[in-house]
């Protein structure tokens, strides 16, 4: 995908770097019906004649978002960034899919970048907020990686007793540090007559 995006920018150097415009009728309709495969083909058609249409590109990434290509998706957004870094929606979307893919600092900034834009924006200063939380809960940046459910159980009756199965050991995940704010919350909930904890928080 970056190759090909790369190619249609020399396609189209020399030409006016036209940013803005809605979307095609057909890529619109496809995009609210979430007929991905649609978005993706008729938007590369759009991308060829016009590579830095931000909302063609946003459109693809949203697509790539719903097939959960995430590398491709970050692609797309990252190009609609380049082409025009100040377009608020595509920072949040940035932010969400950043956020969802672990990567707390990128996403912080990308909501950083909402708020600078859009102003006083309850929505950005609630995902600030809950990155950082998120970032002390993730050190390493990524969450864990969510286990498969175990595999249900036949339908077909049986008189044979099952046999037992052997399961590996899974090793607990370590205790997460808590900040001084959510020990001082929870002495108060312990304790709250305590006001003392309340001037301390």
């Amino acid at each position: 995908v970056e190759a090909m995006l790369e190619n249609l920018r020399a396609k189209a150097a020399g030409s006016k770097k036209r940013t803005g415009g809605r979307l095609p009728k057909p890529l619109k309709t496809a995009l609210e019906h979430e007929q991905w495969s649609e978005v993706l083909q008729l938007g590369i058609e759009g991308l060829a004649n016009n590579p830095w249409h931000v909302a063609t590109l946003h459109a693809m990434a949203r697509a790539c978002e719903g097939l959960r290509y995430n590398e491709v998706e970050l692609a797309y957004l990252k190009e609609a960034l380049d082409a025009n870094p100040k377009d608020i929606e595509v920072n949040r979307h940035c932010g969400r899919s950043l956020g969802r893919m672990g990567q707390f600092d990128q996403a912080i900034a990308c909501w950083h970048r909402v708020e600078q834009l859009a102003g006083n924006d309850a929505e950005a200063a609630q995902m600030i907020s809950h990155l950082a939380e998120e970032k002390l809960r993730y050190p390493g940046g990524k969450p864990p990686v969510a286990q498969s459910p175990p595999p249900a159980a036949s339908e077909e009756a049986t008189d044979e007793a099952p046999e037992p199965i052997e399961y590996e050991a899974v090793q607990a995940p370590p205790e997460i540090p808590r900040s001084p704010q959510q020990v001082l919350e929870e002495a108060i909930r312990e304790d709250p007559a305590n006001v003392g904890n309340y001037l301390r928080l």
